[in-house]
């Protein structure tokens, strides 16, 4: 292929011809290019210019004089497809796929080291250097936006008893991706390497990060120096220009940071299927509980042990209508200070996100290994210039064994804001969520929030019958005011009797006539020892006092007990 065009190099314009080289590493027709990494070596990692198969005059040409003459790795492989995404100086080259299948284990070449014939699994090490990192990027030529249309795709994943890739990248540097719709897919990231994703379009799909290449433990970037650093910092994240980033069917564990960052510019991402704090068949270990989530008097350099379990942080994300479901977080913990704020599972921040179908706290195996800190919380965005409700979803997520991330709060799912009156607060709605052995309550409005919206108790139940259950709105809440919810939406949660405010079960909801009353029919009657409790979300503004519509209260703070008016306190009294 051969294209002639001008190109401004240091303000003179010079012809450059782009060409194929002689070597079968890539090829290319109708469909776009096929780059074949087959070196696993990172050789002159510090060279801007190597490609695998690619000359454009003297800004991109294969090495045919160094270590790695004739070598494609996957560096160069990069760099190429960077070249050749920019339609306006390689026409017809993209799409670009970076594929693995040009390696040989077996063929008695320098970098038949880097495979492991056992597990049949390659490690290829990436050079970290100020220079080599800043080297390891995938860009276009020029300063404007290009659309990269490129797939870089592991060689699937090998049949060991925990099956993982068959290709690990071991790096510290993070691979800056500064082209629109590129996909990661089937790969082991490990040594600290993040994926940061600066354009639109991006996914992140089917790769395991921070888990050794058998599955089976956490990889330390640094266990002797930095055992703080864990597994590295951040395993994907975008910046405000990676609208409609996928990150999906991943396995992260012990991400000091976060294992998935999402920023607070980008609208459209979706993060779904991951199991994040895991080994590689979505399991984690039974920490005994004398170390079960403790923190360290000297995190910089402390003293481990076998038994522990580092599944790192969870998810914290901003931005506008992301999509969070059906992802398992579990068996997070890290190496902190003791009065540290031990890592949430999913934080979000931002406007109108909807966080549904999560398993907080229960691994693979349905054990409930838990969390060490917050199970979900969320603030809200606002906008005093144009006010309106920017509240999220957050429905049918399952928490179990989350503890406290603040000292000064006590709830599984928090609500964390500061209430700025006149402007109205929330939207946020908290339906059909689980909460299993908590830190002491289901949902908790924050102490910043208003104590009015705070002290709003939802319905009350008057009588459990049988199956039929029947109420009104609250009659007087903690401040002595009644709780009026006219056309509020009732959700019920079955309880035990112990001490803490919990949702075993979701029973259903029903809706509130405009007086407040409401009625319910159970599937069939309470078990002896568990009663109700009860949530409301309204339907208007300002129902629940300084508060959007869509609203959801915190729960009622008594058990409610077959019979009539029949209650027990939370707290145990009666």
């Amino acid at each position: 292929m051969k294209q002639l065009m001008g190109f401004v190099l240091f303000g003179v314009m010079t012809l450059i011809n782009p060409t194929e080289g002689d070597a079968s590493t890539t090829q290319c027709g109708v469909n776009g290019c096929v780059i074949t990494v087959d070196w696993a070596i990172d050789e002159e990692s510090d060279s801007s210019t190597h490609t695998c198969d690619y000359t454009q005059g003297g800004l991109f040409f294969p090495d045919s004089t160094g270590s790695g003459a004739g070598k494609c790795t996957l560096r160069r492989a990069i760099r190429e497809a960077g070249a050749r995404s920019d339609d306006s100086i390689c026409p017809g080259c993209s799409p670009v796929v970076i594929r693995f299948t040009g390696l040989d284990g077996t063929n008695a070449d320098a970098d038949d080291s880097q495979y492991d014939a056992t597990n049949d699994q390659w490690v290829l090490p990436i050079d970290s250097g100020s220079s080599a990192a800043d080297h390891f990027r995938l860009r276009g030529q020029g300063a404007l936006d290009v659309v990269g249309n490129i797939s870089i795709n592991g060689l699937g994943y090998n049949n060991a008893a925990i099956p993982m890739p068959r290709v690990f990248i071991e790096t510290s540097s993070s691979l800056q991706v500064e082209l629109s719709d590129v996909s990661v897919d089937g790969l082991g990231f490990i040594g600290g390497m993040g994926v940061v994703f600066k354009e639109p379009g991006g996914s992140f799909t089917n790769n395991t990060w921070g888990i050794s290449p058998d599955g089976t433990a956490v990889y330390f970037q640094d266990i002797v120096n930095n055992a703080d650093a864990m597994a590295g910092p951040i395993g994907v994240s975008n910046n405000l220009d990676g609208d409609g980033l996928l990150v999906a069917d991943n396995i992260f564990a012990g991400a000091s940071t976060k294992a998935i960052e999402i920023n607070s510019g980008t609208t459209g991402v979706i993060i779904r299927d991951n199991f994040i704090g895991t080994r590689g068949d979505g399991t984690v270990p039974t920490v005994p509980d004398n170390l079960k989530c403790r923190g360290f008097a000297n995190p910089f350099n402390p003293t481990l042990d076998p038994a522990e379990w580092f599944g790192g942080w969870g998810i914290s994300a901003a931005g506008t209508g992301l999509l969070i479901e059906d992802n398992v977080i579990v068996g997070l913990q890290n190496i902190r200070s003791t009065n540290d704020t031990p890592p949430m599972a999913l934080e979000v921040f931002g406007a109108s996100h909807t966080l549904t179908n999560n398993v907080i706290g229960i691994d693979n195996a349905f054990s409930f290994e838990g969390v060490c800190g917050q199970g979900i919380k969320f603030s809200t965005s606002s906008d005093p210039l144009d006010p309106m409700s920017f509240g999220h979803q957050v429905i049918s997520n399952v928490i179990v064994a989350s503890r406290n991330g603040f000292e000064n709060t006590k709830g599984a799912i928090l609500w964390s804001d500061t209430s700025l009156p006149p402007n109205l607060d929330g939207g946020n709605t908290v339906r059909g969520n689980l909460v299993l052995n908590g830190p002491e309550k289901y949902f908790e409005m924050g102490p910043m929030i208003s104590s009015a919206a705070r002290s709003f108790e939802p319905g009350e139940i008057t009588s459990i019958m049988g199956t039929t259950v029947t109420g009104v709105s609250d009659q007087s809440n903690a401040l002595g005011s009644p709780s009026p919810c006219p056309n509020c939406i009732i959700d019920f949660y079955l309880d035990d009797m112990d001490a803490n405010e919990e949702a075993l079960d979701y029973l259903g909801s029903t809706v509130a006539l405009s007086d407040g009353t409401f009625s319910f029919d159970l599937d069939e009657p309470l078990d002896a020892g568990f009663g109700i409790r009860t949530t409301s979300t309204s339907q208007a503004n300002n129902v629940i006092p300084n508060t959007w519509a869509g609203t959801t209260s915190e729960m009622s703070s008594v058990v409610y007990l077959p019979g009539a008016s029949d209650l027990i306190f939370a707290n145990g009294f009666d």
